[in-house]
């Protein structure tokens, strides 16, 4: 038999015998994950095999050949002073609060991050999230239990608090091992710290993020004295009457010069639900916090005015597809705000509609007609979202306001 013949067979051999090895690694990777993902399911948070599930969810997140490890965060939420509880409780009323204590944790977490009781006095967490949003999960924990105290076996109201530790991969690592006992040093560090401790574990050393206090915000807090007759009370932003002549001004020079200037109208979602429920007094936080909100959070440039009762309009030196990157921004930093109102802890949703020069035309108040019009969209299409303006797009009923501003 020719070389070249018995070189091309010994090559196919190789061939189906490669891929044959490919594909039943491949099908084991993927029995073992489902197996391993069925028992973490199987496992409730009250079970004292959560610890066990818990592991067993950290190597899933950590991924196998067929499928790469991603950014996830583990938190460890501790029952501070644990001790003084387990001493004073039975098991049964001990039972009542980890679950008081779990159910308040799932108040601060998004439905997609997993929850395990990982110890007598913890609570584990997996979240799809980088550091910066850990911690903002890990803080809206903290504010949850402000308020949260339990009725011990006496009727003695005590006050619970919590800590917490984070630890993100693949910053911290890749092991299953190494990740657990980092966050078992990071949680001590937190315990360490006190009640509302927040630690992240980053490199050799743990980094202190103080919990954030829930108050009403002031939003004339940023005005000077002598131009708060320019502004509304309630937001902060510049009143009604004024800003028909500022928007006017502002779209002249625009024009004059050849440059972009954008419209955004921002308005919190449901409002009239939250005035159902919390009444005008609640409703005047709401929106005191709004305006807050968007004060600190837009360039000194953009201007700031209310419209009607319930919107809050932006004027941004840009063009409208740049402001529509803008708002998209400030509606999801909107969702991570933790606002206090009548006792409960609030996180708003915002729809927005965009609209500028020149894209749109170069008159103020059709311009604001139609940023309007574009947040009537927004709103119809399920809210939480920022439309920019199209001639062509389809209108709902209420999707044509009328203009008092000028």
């Amino acid at each position: 038999m020719p070389f070249a013949e018995i070189f091309t067979n010994l090559m196919q051999v190789l061939l189906v015998t490669g891929l044959a090895f490919v594909i039943i690694c491949g099908l084991t990777s993927v029995l073992r994950f489902q197996q391993m993902a069925s028992r973490a399911s199987a496992v409730s948070s009250d079970d004292e095999g959560g610890n066990a599930a818990f592991q067993i969810q950290v190597a899933e997140r950590l991924g196998t050949a067929h499928r790469g490890a991603a950014t996830f965060s583990m938190l460890a939420v501790g029952i501070h002073d644990f001790s003084t509880f387990r001493d004073q409780l039975g098991d049964e009323t001990l039972a009542e609060l980890r679950q008081s204590v779990a159910e308040t944790i799932r108040k601060g977490i998004r439905e997609v991050d997993s929850l395990l009781r990982i110890a007598d006095d913890r609570f584990g967490m997996l979240a799809a999230a980088n550091r910066e949003v850990a911690r903002e999960i890990a803080q809206r924990i903290v504010v949850q239990f402000s308020d949260l105290s339990f009725c011990m076996s006496d009727e003695q109201k005590v006050r619970i608090a919590v800590h917490v530790a984070i630890v993100v991969s693949p910053d911290s690592g890749t092991r299953v091992t190494e990740l657990m006992d980092t966050l078992e040093t990071t949680m001590e560090q937190s315990a360490a710290q006190g009640e509302n401790a927040v630690v992240i574990a980053g490199g050799d050393e743990a980094v202190s993020a103080p919990a954030p206090v829930p108050t009403a915000e002031d939003p004339l807090a940023a005005i000077p004295s002598d131009q708060r007759k320019l502004v509304d009370p309630v937001t902060g932003v510049l009143r009604e009457d004024y800003l028909g002549g500022v928007l006017q001004k502002r779209m002249a020079q625009k024009r004059r010069d050849e440059q972009p200037v954008s419209i955004v109208c921002l308005q919190i979602d449901h409002l009239d639900r939250y005035r159902d429920h919390y009444g005008e007094e609640g409703v005047g936080v709401i929106l005191g916090h709004f305006g807050a909100f968007l004060q600190r959070s837009v360039r000194e440039s953009d201007l700031l005015g209310r419209v009607g009762e319930e919107q809050i309009l932006i004027i941004m030196g840009c063009p409208p597809l740049h402001a529509q990157v803008a708002s998209q921004r400030l509606i999801h930093a909107m969702r991570d705000e933790v606002i206090l109102v009548g006792g409960d802890t609030l996180n708003l949703t915002l729809s927005g509609g965009v609209s500028g020069f020149p894209t749109h035309g170069g008159v103020a108040k059709k311009l604001l007609e139609y940023a309007l019009q574009a947040l009537e969209v927004a709103k119809a299409n399920g809210r939480n979202q920022s439309r920019l303006f199209d001639r062509d797009q389809d209108l709902p009923q209420a999707a044509r306001p009328t203009v008092d501003t000028f």
